[in-house]
């Protein structure tokens, strides 16, 4: 089952964030020991100020009643760019990766986005190290726009590439 998380799932996100941050650090711009440091509230908050009916919020897929996944389909906050939503955090517990899991999530948020007729694009970006996240998404039918050279500094002064990719909904 896929649906659009609520405060009340607040303590099963928390879990599978945090352990999203400790298994791939490198795939979000946050790190465990910033997130571990985060009361409830947060957590709580951040479900609730993503949710805007009927379309945006932090989606959870589950299997027998426990969160395996999560990612979150946003607006943009500019009135001009709201023909184009935002795919972030996708994540999917390690237990489950390869089985399909990401790509039923991430196609049930295309449809979903699909649904809202004034939508025409949907982007995302992605570590370019993040090889088994670019193929799914260029097998989904994503397409690479651009690189995005040294677009996230590492603590260790280190650099990442992002890819930035688009989903055209109507072309």
């Amino acid at each position: 089952m896929i649906r659009i998380l609520t405060p009340n799932d607040t303590e099963i996100y928390r879990q599978l964030r945090l352990l999203s941050l400790k298994t791939d650090p490198l795939a979000f711009l946050s790190t465990y020991d910033v997130e571990t440091k985060y009361d409830l509230s947060y957590f709580r908050q951040k479900i609730f100020n993503s949710i805007k009916h009927p379309l945006y919020g932090i989606y959870g897929l589950f299997d027998k009643d426990k969160l395996v996944a999560f990612a979150q389909l946003a607006d943009s906050y500019y009135k001009n760019k709201r023909h184009i939503a935002y795919l972030n955090e996708v994540y999917v517990h390690t237990d489950l990766r390869r089985k399909g899991v990401a790509s039923k999530l991430v196609k049930y948020l295309i449809d979903k986005a699909k649904e809202n007729l004034s939508l025409e694009q949907l982007h995302l970006r992605v570590n370019s190290e993040n090889l088994s996240a670019i193929s799914l998404y260029e097998k989904l039918g994503f397409e690479k726009v651009t690189v995005l050279k040294d677009a996230v500094k590492n603590p260790d002064n280190t650099y990442q590439d992002e890819y930035f990719y688009c989903f055209y909904i109507k072309s």
